[in-house]
Formats: structure tokens, sequence, C-alpha cells
């Protein structure tokens, strides 16, 4: 575990990378120009024919996306040094129960914020563990916020993927500003102390994020 000040990646480790501006969803493809996508995961609720060229479309490009894969990775670890340490940008949006979160209202506060989408099934994996983890030290002072990298027409997917959790949850769409930008990886996972400073950035690199890492992160920023 690397020091608070430090750049801390988590991930699976077995090829669960995210891959900026392509990817493989709903048997279509979006490469550069169109918002980034996380590549490995298709929609289980595909159709089968969809699934199959999904597929096909995937190992035609899948030595592109490794590359792509690769670079973003180098990318995102590059900005980690750069935010870690920082204050945090300006954040402001709707939330999905319409009720508005500004991230320099919750100062005093440690925040979570995490970033996924609804399609990123590594995202939707971490998500209980996010909520269990909100729940318990909520009154330390814990929030987590969830911000989804969906497109605004996805909205409906959001909102069903956020049925039983009990954590804020928004579209980077909807932020106004949005000062963080779009992620170039899915999922990351951003801890700010009480003082607005980013502590961490957790990316999908290195094993799974769980209560026990992200515990080692925000517990000791309790106490401040």
């Amino acid at each position: 575990m690397c020091g608070l000040s430090s750049v801390i990646i988590q991930g699976d480790g077995e090829g669960t990378l995210g891959v900026p501006l392509g990817s493989v969803r709903h048997g279509t493809e979006r490469l550069a120009g169109d918002r980034f996508r996380y590549a490995p995961g298709l929609d289980p609720e595909g159709s089968e024919s969809e699934l199959r060229m999904s597929e096909r479309r995937f190992a035609r490009r899948q030595w592109a996306l490794a590359l792509l894969g690769s670079l973003g990775a180098v990318t995102a670890m590059a900005a980690s040094n750069d935010e870690v340490g920082r204050m945090a940008p300006p954040l402001v949006v709707r939330a999905l129960d319409g009720k508005t979160v500004d991230l320099a209202a919750l100062r005093g506060q440690v925040v979570v914020l995490n970033v996924w989408a609804s399609w990123c099934t590594p995202c939707r994996a971490e998500m209980p563990m996010l909520d269990s983890f909100y729940r318990e030290h909520a009154k330390e002072g814990v929030v987590v916020l969830g911000m989804s990298a969906d497109d605004p027409h996805d909205r409906s997917a959001v909102s069903h993927a956020m049925q039983g959790l009990t954590y804020p949850a928004a579209l980077l769409v909807d932020a106004k500003p949005n000062g963080f930008g779009d992620p170039s990886v899915l999922p990351t996972t951003y801890i700010i102390d009480r003082s607005g400073v980013i502590r961490a950035r957790l990316l999908p690199t290195r094993g799974a994020l769980t209560a026990q890492s992200l515990g080692a992160v925000v517990t000791p920023l309790l106490g401040r």
C-alpha cells in the first residue's frame, strides 16, 4: 500500500484494463472521436446475434485496443501523479434524485468519488462494496458519490444500475462545471480529504478494489 500522498493503482490484473477511445458494445464499436468505452465488457442483455457480431469485431480490433489500453494506462498514471496532492477541481451536478451536489460544499467530509458506467462490468462489481462502505462510515463523515460516464440516452440504465444502492449518483454530462473532465479509464475512484485535497486516484490495473484496500486509504483521513 502506498502512502497517502502517493498514487494508488487498483484493478483486476487480468485484462480488465479500461481502454480509452474504443470498445465493443451492443454490437457496435466506438473509436476515436466518440466518448471512450470500456473494451472487454459486453452487455449481457444484448441479443445473441449482437454478441456474436461484437465478438468478431472485438477479435479484429483486439491488437489495436491492447495498444490503446497500454497507452491509456501510462497516460492515467501520469495524470494521477499530477492530480494527487492538489485541490479537487470544481464539480457541480444534479443527481438522479434531483438534488444538486456541489463538491466544494462537501468540505469537512471525506469524499469517495467513483467514476463508472452502466456497461462497465468491473464498475458494477464494485458498487455494492462501495454502498456497504458508505453505509458503514457515513456517520464518520464519509460521502460516496457515483459519477456515471454514460451517455445521456442511457440515463434509464444508470437509474436501473443504482437501484438498491444508497449513495447519490449523477451523470458526468450533467455536471456544470466538471473540472475532472472525462476519465481515461473505468472505473476510476478519487479519494478527497476533508480539506478538499485529492489524496489518491484508484485505477483498475492491479487487483479489484475492495473494502480493505479502500479503507486503507480512507480510514487514516477520518481522524484529520
